[in-house]
Protein backbone atom coordinates (compact mmCIF):
# COMPACT_ATOMS: atom_id res chain seq x y z
CA UNK A 1 0.00 0.00 0.00
CA UNK A 2 1.48 3.13 -0.97
CA UNK A 3 0.25 7.12 0.02
CA UNK A 4 2.06 10.09 -0.39
CA UNK A 5 2.38 11.81 3.21
CA UNK A 6 0.03 13.94 3.94
CA UNK A 7 0.22 17.34 4.58
CA UNK A 8 0.32 18.87 7.97
CA UNK A 9 -2.95 20.29 8.71
CA UNK A 10 -1.71 23.28 11.01
CA UNK A 11 -0.41 26.39 9.60
CA UNK A 12 3.45 26.06 9.20
CA UNK A 13 4.82 28.66 10.47
CA UNK A 14 8.39 29.72 10.02
CA UNK A 15 11.14 29.75 12.56
CA UNK A 16 9.96 32.94 13.89
CA UNK A 17 10.55 32.42 17.79
CA UNK A 18 14.41 32.49 17.17
CA UNK A 19 14.63 35.90 15.20
CA UNK A 20 14.72 37.27 18.65
CA UNK A 21 18.18 36.52 20.96
CA UNK A 22 16.89 34.21 24.63
CA UNK A 23 18.07 35.77 27.44
CA UNK A 24 20.99 33.88 29.17
CA UNK A 25 18.37 32.30 31.26
CA UNK A 26 16.31 30.97 28.44
CA UNK A 27 16.72 27.40 27.66
CA UNK A 28 15.03 25.76 24.10
CA UNK A 29 12.61 23.90 24.84
CA UNK A 30 9.94 21.79 22.61
CA UNK A 31 6.91 23.80 23.79
CA UNK A 32 3.45 25.08 21.73
CA UNK A 33 6.07 27.89 20.57
CA UNK A 34 8.25 25.50 18.86
CA UNK A 35 5.35 22.88 18.01
CA UNK A 36 4.16 25.55 15.39
CA UNK A 37 6.74 26.21 13.78
CA UNK A 38 8.53 22.67 14.21
CA UNK A 39 8.10 21.46 10.55
CA UNK A 40 9.72 24.47 8.70
CA UNK A 41 12.39 24.49 11.23
CA UNK A 42 13.27 20.70 10.71
CA UNK A 43 13.45 21.31 6.52
CA UNK A 44 15.84 23.59 6.89
CA UNK A 45 18.33 22.79 10.02
CA UNK A 46 18.71 19.32 9.22
CA UNK A 47 20.04 18.03 5.44
CA UNK A 48 18.87 14.78 4.29
CA UNK A 49 15.82 15.16 6.69
CA UNK A 50 13.63 14.27 4.02
CA UNK A 51 15.60 11.28 2.44
CA UNK A 52 15.96 9.78 5.98
CA UNK A 53 12.22 9.51 6.37
CA UNK A 54 11.67 8.33 2.80
CA UNK A 55 14.49 5.54 3.83
CA UNK A 56 11.87 4.19 7.29
CA UNK A 57 9.83 1.68 4.89
CA UNK A 58 12.61 0.61 2.86
CA UNK A 59 14.38 -0.35 5.77
CA UNK A 60 10.94 -1.37 7.07
CA UNK A 61 9.68 -3.68 4.53
CA UNK A 62 13.23 -5.74 5.17
CA UNK A 63 13.32 -6.36 8.75
CA UNK A 64 9.55 -6.34 10.25
CA UNK A 65 8.32 -9.92 9.89
CA UNK A 66 5.19 -9.82 11.92
CA UNK A 67 7.35 -10.87 14.86
CA UNK A 68 4.55 -9.71 17.60
CA UNK A 69 0.86 -9.81 18.35
CA UNK A 70 -1.27 -6.94 18.52
CA UNK A 71 -4.28 -6.87 21.33
CA UNK A 72 -6.27 -8.46 18.97
CA UNK A 73 -4.09 -11.45 18.62
CA UNK A 74 -3.00 -10.71 15.02
CA UNK A 75 0.29 -10.61 14.15
CA UNK A 76 2.17 -7.09 13.58
CA UNK A 77 5.34 -5.77 13.53
CA UNK A 78 5.85 -3.20 16.23
CA UNK A 79 7.87 -0.42 15.95
CA UNK A 80 8.96 2.59 18.32
CA UNK A 81 9.64 6.16 17.06
CA UNK A 82 11.19 7.27 19.92
CA UNK A 83 11.30 10.72 20.28
CA UNK A 84 9.03 11.20 17.71
CA UNK A 85 8.44 14.57 18.05
CA UNK A 86 5.14 15.60 15.86
CA UNK A 87 5.04 12.20 14.15
CA UNK A 88 6.75 12.57 10.91
CA UNK A 89 8.75 8.61 11.20
CA UNK A 90 4.89 7.49 12.64
CA UNK A 91 3.51 9.10 9.23
CA UNK A 92 5.71 8.24 6.87
CA UNK A 93 5.90 4.06 7.87
CA UNK A 94 1.63 4.29 8.31
CA UNK A 95 1.46 5.78 4.67
CA UNK A 96 3.30 2.92 3.52
CA UNK A 97 2.07 0.28 5.19
CA UNK A 98 -1.76 -1.59 5.81
CA UNK A 99 -3.28 -1.25 8.78
CA UNK A 100 -3.36 -4.18 10.18
CA UNK A 101 0.71 -4.64 9.71
CA UNK A 102 2.32 -2.33 11.98
CA UNK A 103 1.79 -1.77 15.71
CA UNK A 104 3.39 2.01 15.68
CA UNK A 105 4.11 3.49 19.94
CA UNK A 106 5.34 7.23 19.00
CA UNK A 107 7.18 8.29 22.20
CA UNK A 108 8.20 12.30 23.17
CA UNK A 109 8.91 13.72 26.01
CA UNK A 110 7.18 17.29 24.82
CA UNK A 111 3.60 17.31 25.73
CA UNK A 112 3.06 19.96 23.21
CA UNK A 113 4.86 17.48 20.52
CA UNK A 114 2.53 14.74 21.81
CA UNK A 115 -0.97 16.47 21.66
CA UNK A 116 -0.11 17.41 17.80
CA UNK A 117 1.08 14.31 17.48
CA UNK A 118 -2.05 12.65 18.22
CA UNK A 119 -3.97 14.70 16.31
CA UNK A 120 -2.34 14.39 13.16
CA UNK A 121 -1.80 10.96 13.80
CA UNK A 122 -5.24 10.34 14.14
CA UNK A 123 -6.66 12.49 11.41
CA UNK A 124 -4.06 11.07 8.63
CA UNK A 125 -3.99 7.34 9.78
CA UNK A 126 -7.28 6.56 12.13
CA UNK A 127 -7.24 2.72 10.75
CA UNK A 128 -3.86 2.36 12.30
CA UNK A 129 -2.45 1.46 15.38
CA UNK A 130 -0.83 4.38 16.73
CA UNK A 131 -0.12 4.91 20.17
CA UNK A 132 1.70 8.38 21.09
CA UNK A 133 2.65 7.98 24.69
CA UNK A 134 4.26 11.29 26.52
CA UNK A 135 7.12 9.86 28.45
CA UNK A 136 10.86 10.63 28.86
CA UNK A 137 12.26 7.44 26.85
CA UNK A 138 14.59 6.79 29.14
CA UNK A 139 11.75 5.50 31.54
CA UNK A 140 9.68 3.55 29.48
CA UNK A 141 9.69 -0.26 29.20
CA UNK A 142 10.17 -1.77 25.71
CA UNK A 143 8.19 -4.50 24.55
CA UNK A 144 9.56 -7.14 22.17
CA UNK A 145 9.70 -5.05 18.26
CA UNK A 146 11.05 -5.05 15.26
CA UNK A 147 11.75 -1.76 14.25
CA UNK A 148 13.03 1.38 16.86
CA UNK A 149 13.09 4.97 15.29
CA UNK A 150 15.56 6.74 17.26
CA UNK A 151 15.59 9.98 14.80
CA UNK A 152 17.91 13.11 16.05
CA UNK A 153 16.79 12.14 19.75
CA UNK A 154 19.54 10.60 21.39
CA UNK A 155 21.52 13.91 20.96
CA UNK A 156 18.83 15.70 23.62
CA UNK A 157 19.92 12.98 26.27
CA UNK A 158 22.75 13.62 28.91
CA UNK A 159 25.91 11.71 27.38
CA UNK A 160 25.70 9.20 30.57
CA UNK A 161 22.11 7.97 29.97
CA UNK A 162 22.93 7.13 26.42
CA UNK A 163 24.14 3.58 26.52
CA UNK A 164 21.92 2.58 28.73
CA UNK A 165 19.04 3.50 26.47
CA UNK A 166 20.29 2.14 23.34
CA UNK A 167 21.19 -1.48 25.76
CA UNK A 168 17.34 -1.01 26.58
CA UNK A 169 16.70 -0.89 22.59
CA UNK A 170 19.13 -3.69 21.71
CA UNK A 171 17.51 -6.00 24.25
CA UNK A 172 14.01 -5.38 22.72
CA UNK A 173 14.92 -5.86 19.14
CA UNK A 174 13.39 -8.92 17.88
CA UNK A 175 16.02 -11.01 15.81
CA UNK A 176 16.44 -9.58 12.46
CA UNK A 177 14.92 -6.57 13.76
CA UNK A 178 16.43 -3.08 13.46
CA UNK A 179 17.74 0.06 14.86
CA UNK A 180 17.69 3.17 12.79
CA UNK A 181 19.72 5.89 14.48
CA UNK A 182 20.20 9.23 12.68
CA UNK A 183 22.02 12.07 14.71
CA UNK A 184 22.58 15.84 13.05
CA UNK A 185 25.20 16.23 15.66
CA UNK A 186 28.02 13.98 16.74
CA UNK A 187 26.76 12.45 20.01
CA UNK A 188 30.13 12.50 22.17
Amino acid sequence: MSQSQPAIKHDTLFDKPFTTPLDKAARFSFDEQVVACFPDMIRRSVPGYGQVLAMLPIFARRHCKYRQQSDSGQRVSRVYDLGCSLGAASMTLAGEFDPQDLQIKAIDISPAMTTEATTLLSENYPKHDIEVITADIRDIELEPCDMVILNLTLQFLPAADRVAVLEKIYAALSEGGILVLTEKNPCV
